[in-house]
């Protein structure tokens, strides 16, 4: 695997709220991503296409045949809100290599994110816009991206998986760990007692786990019924992992007793993501049926929040500032970031064009949020900013 700096010649385009507000933007009806409507759509504009786009998608089920159920959005609070626009990154390229899989950017902190391209990933730090590339061999397609500690793991279509340490610029780990190559879909990066562990989720219906001090064979792995998509620990158990797969119900598997404890029904499709609040009581769960729903593990029996989505999958859900707030990413188009310590009453909308290759926020104290869009001409990755300030208040003064 070599690095490389970025090709010069491609230049990245940063659009900030400056960008967007003068003359010259305004009589040429620019948005965020740079896309010029006065020009492109004279007759229709950015609100006509967004009316045609929203009524002409039709998202992917896993069962068409079954109707879905279609739950009362909330209150929408006004735009930059919760988080608001401090910058596009027009021309970095967010790349998907599977359409149902978005773990592919990460914040390696508040300037650094790293994501995911054909045949490995690229570095960008939002100080120098400073580019690297690290790329494995042509063969090689990864899906799934998970960063910690100067470490970053890639999970393959071909059921790779990837282990590159940025600190030495040396490839970790490298072996196919799947059976009969069936794609890894899902990789990540956890601390237990101080060591880090690589726990995935893959096409041959395995869950398994790895310690970072030896990666040739898991410690633990399980079989499933059916093929994994997404998994997350516990952050107040590492025993405890919930499993999206390809079923309507998500599990959660207690490692130690090496069996399913509890069993969440309510979805009506495949669930792709999941995400633990801080204090571990509740799950929040992103679906094909168009649903973010959270779970209060303490009585699971009914969901304690269904959320809708707009017009696509809930492909990527995670809990902000502390569990202050819930967003989840769509499979394009929208962002939704819930007041979850407010009964998720009022949310922001974040509305963009294209595939949404990912969700990530900074570790330190959730400042920043970034989410990559993949459209041609126009791709790139939304850099948001928390505001400091009460949901209540917003919503109050939406109405003034």
């Amino acid at each position: 695997m070599d690095s490389k700096v970025f090709d010069t010649s491609r230049k990245v385009q940063i659009i900030d709220a400056e960008a967007t507000n003068s003359v010259e933007a305004k009589l040429l009806g620019m948005d965020r991503q740079g896309i010029e409507w006065k020009m492109i759509m004279p007759n229709t504009g950015r609100a006509g296409y967004r009316l045609h786009r929203d009524s002409s998608f039709t998202p992917y089920r896993s069962n068409i045949l079954a109707p879905l159920t279609r739950h009362a959005r909330r209150a929408k609070l006004p735009n930059d809100a919760i988080y608001s626009f401090s910058k596009y990154y027009r021309g970095l390229v967010p790349a998907v290599n599977h359409f149902q899989l978005r773990y592919n950017i990460v914040a390696v902190s508040k300037y650094d994110i790293i994501h995911l391209e054909m045949d490995g990933f690229y570095k960008f730090s939002s100080l120098d816009h400073d580019i690297r590339h690290y790329t494995f061999s042509e063969s090689f397609k990864p899906v799934s991206l998970s960063y910690l500690d100067g470490y970053a793991a890639l999970a393959g279509m071909h059921g790779e998986m990837a282990i590159y340490d940025l600190k030495t610029n040396k490839v970790r780990h490298f072996e196919k760990i799947t059976n009969e190559n069936h794609i890894l879909n899902f990789i990540s990066i956890y601390k237990e007692e101080g060591k880090l562990h690589i726990l995935t989720g893959a096409n041959d219906c395995f869950i398994r786990i790895y310690r970072m001090e030896y990666l040739t064979k898991p410690f633990y792995e399980k079989t499933l019924e059916n093929p994994v998509n997404n998994c997350s620990i516990s952050p107040t158990d590492t025993n405890l992992v919930a499993v999206c797969s390809d079923q309507n119900e998500v599990e959660i598997i207690d490692v130690r007793a090496d069996k399913t404890v509890i069993k969440l029904y309510g979805h009506e499709d495949y669930s792709f993501t999941s995400d633990w609040h801080p204090n571990g009581l509740y799950l929040a769960t992103g679906n094909q049926d168009l649903t973010c729903r959270v779970w209060d593990i303490r009585k699971y029996k009914k969901e304690l929040q269904i959320l809708q989505s707009e017009i696509a999958c809930a492909s990527n859900v995670k809990f902000l500032a502390g569990g202050q707030y819930l967003a989840f990413a769509e499979g394009i188009d929208f962002v939704s970031i819930y007041d979850f310590e407010n009964n998720c009453d009022a949310y922001q909308r974040i509305d963009g064009f294209g595939e949404i290759s990912g969700l990530t926020t900074d570790s330190e104290d959730n400042e920043k949020l970034f989410f990559g869009m993949n459209l041609v001409d126009y791709e790139g990755v939304f850099e948001y900013t928390l505001k400091k300030r009460s949901t209540i208040k917003m919503l109050e003064e939406s109405f003034l």
